[in-house]
């Protein structure tokens, strides 16, 4: 998977899922990137990249048009050529994103931003194989001092957590939480499928290791909040 702190590999974002895509309309989709900072991808079909390049989202104006922070390769920033056909990409609660669109101008004052066509569809997969329900947990990390981490979200199989340093992908984390039921789950061991910075901050999605004894009270758990949301 990605190291979201530099840039990666065009097909990477997409390779956790080996569900089928489909095409949604705009009008159709909440634009859940545009949380200010949240990092997009971009595949310039056009030129000879090999990587991705990441570029903070900065707004939008729907149906009109996106604002990027203007990315940087090799430490300069990329001159978008006028209507440069552009391929973006993005993770948002579990589906991968991409859609196309070209470049309408970039501006150097008073700062560097791109201004992007807004897409008429968007190209959605599935990445989860289970259902994911928002908890906020504090953890401990084993071999960590205690810091300020928390899972954010989880299902039967991974999970979101925050974290305050920066991990790479395929690590491996034992983390120890206790559950709002009063379930303690102690060094559970997690495999690293992704890491994005956010400020100062890591959103770390991981995947649970099968063999441990909680992970039916965690599955357990999550089907009750689900079978009472209904």
């Amino acid at each position: 998977m990605q190291n979201v702190s530099g840039n990666v590999t065009s097909n990477e974002m997409f390779n956790d899922s080996k569900d089928t895509t489909r095409t949604i309309s705009s009008r159709d989709v909440n634009l859940t990137f545009s949380e200010n900072g949240v990092d997009l991808y971009l595949d310039f079909p056009n030129r000879e990249y090999t990587n991705l390049i990441a570029a903070p989202f900065v707004g939008c104006s729907g149906g009109d048009y996106l604002i990027i922070k203007t990315p940087k390769t090799e430490g300069s920033y990329i001159p978008f050529d006028d209507s440069e056909q552009v391929v973006v990409r993005y993770l948002c609660d579990g589906k991968a994103y991409g859609f196309h669109t070209r470049a309408i101008k970039s501006i150097h004052s008073p700062m560097r931003l791109t201004f992007l066509q807004y897409p008429d569809s968007f190209e959605e997969m599935c990445l989860r194989r289970d259902t994911r329900i928002p908890l906020i947990l504090a953890i401990k990390r084993a071999g960590q001092k205690p810091l300020d981490e928390w899972v954010l979200n989880i299902s039967s199989s991974g999970a979101l957590l925050r974290l305050e340093q920066e991990v790479q992908p395929s690590a491996s984390l034992y983390i120890s939480f206790t559950m709002p039921d009063g379930c303690a789950v102690d060094r559970l061991p997690c495999n690293v499928i992704r890491c994005q910075k956010q400020g100062d901050y890591c959103m770390v999605g991981v995947e649970f290791k099968t063999d441990h004894a909680k992970l039916p009270f965690i599955k357990s758990y999550i089907e009750k909040v689900n079978a009472l949301s209904k």
